[in-house]
């Protein structure tokens, strides 16, 4: 690797004791957030200090080497996790942790309510939490590229979305697919940086930079040592989990009038561990000094609400309890990813199918029922509502 090693990272004052790429001294359980403590240094990145280790130390455990992610906030115990089994390339963090982004992320997020006041109140109030968390999100990637640069690393690697296509104009979506109609503030967020990502390359071509536009991860390693461990609003497979431990009362599914085939927004789900080889993958293709390049991680494949809902319960071996309510705002019928530039120019492919994600997720939630942290607080039902 040519990226200078061992500069300070610019680290929040959470973690006094973080050294490089020990991302948070709370994170003491989780293996990979981590994106690990044997790796001194990575590729830069940047890393909410509210991820308790999700897609990051699942990269650690596939990848002793360096990562530069930008990894959100509502995955405090999954995508963080799987970084580091396969590969022992050391390298230089610039990891910057953001303490402030402790809100609500990702599509709009309303709590149940007695009243449909009450209901339009709350989903208010918290989109403009995202909407400061989204505006937080922007900075911090801002002064993360200008840690970077003072340090002379040049070599990052972007946790983008599927978000940025927005509702999508054909399926299955390919990296030339228009970018920037997003339906919510995260997707926006998202777009954002990768805009200012690519005016960075443009004015600077030393730069090398990979944005992985992921589609929906799931799933948990295999060992179920590590996965996701969500304090707020659960992604529907968490969800569901939860739901099958006692931790939520019910899943609401919003809407089953969409064009589908059984009336549920479908999505390409894609395993954890997959998404950790694909960042690998994507080291490799920075050190290649490869300039900018854009890449899906999705299977191709798409299963509706309905699908995951299903094949959750068998894998657990109980049905989870659902609800069907009307649409949610900013939800999109169907998006699924077209993977074939990742295959052809990272040699990735994902190979993980469903059942093995609901299989390895539900081992990690039966091993975990508290999450990390089992002596921490617990989720208190009925105060949630779930992201899909």
């Amino acid at each position: 690797m040519n990226t200078p090693v061992s500069h300070p990272s610019q680290i929040s004052e959470t973690n006094k004791g973080a050294i490089g790429s020990q991302i948070s001294e709370t994170n003491k359980r989780a293996i990979g957030s981590q994106i690990s403590e044997t790796k001194k240094g990575a590729i830069g990145s940047q890393i909410s200090e509210t991820n308790k280790g999700a897609i990051g130390s699942q990269i650690s455990e596939t990848n002793k080497g360096a990562i530069g992610s930008q990894i959100s906030e509502t995955n405090k115990g999954a995508i963080g996790s799987q970084i580091s089994e396969t590969n022992n390339k050391k390298g230089a963090i610039r990891s910057q942790i953001s303490e402030t982004n402790k809100g609500a992320i990702g599509s709009q997020i309303s709590e149940t309510g007695f009243t449909d006041l009450r209901n339009r109140i709350t989903e208010l109030r918290n989109r403009i939490t995202d909407l400061r968390n989204r505006i937080t999100d922007l900075r911090n990637q801002q002064r993360c590229n200008k840690v970077m640069k003072e340090h002379s690393v040049k070599n990052l690697i972007f946790s983008s979305s599927c978000t940025v296509y927005g509702d999508p104009k054909y399926l299955p979506v390919d990296e030339n697919h228009p970018t920037g109609g997003c339906t919510n503030p995260y997707g926006k967020t998202k777009f954002f940086i990768e805009e200012i990502l690519k005016d960075l390359w443009k004015a600077d071509p030393d730069w090398n930079i990979v944005v992985l536009r992921y589609f929906n991860p799931v799933g948990a390693h295999k060992s179920g040592r590590i996965g996701e461990d969500p304090k707020c609003i659960p992604n529907l497979m968490p969800y569901c989990a939860q739901i099958l431990v006692g931790k939520m009362k019910e899943l609401k599914v919003y809407g089953n009038d969409y064009d589908t085939p059984d009336g549920t927004g479908v999505r390409d789900y894609i395993h954890i561990s997959d998404v950790a080889t694909g960042h690998v993958a994507a080291q490799t293709k920075v050190e290649e000094k490869c300039g900018l390049k854009i890449y899906n991680l999705g299977t191709g494949q798409g299963y509706s609400v309905m699908d995951m809902i299903n094949a959750f319960s068998a894998a657990a071996g109980k049905p989870v309890k659902y609800r069907i309510i009307g649409r949610r705002p900013g939800d999109v019928a169907s998006t699924y990813s077209k993977p074939d530039l990742a295959a052809k120019e990272l040699g990735w492919k994902a190979t993980r199918g469903l059942n093995t994600m609901c299989e390895d997720l539900w081992r990690w939630q039966t091993m975990n029922p508290d999450g990390f942290n089992s002596n921490g607080p617990t989720h208190k039902k009925h105060k949630l509502t779930q992201k899909i």
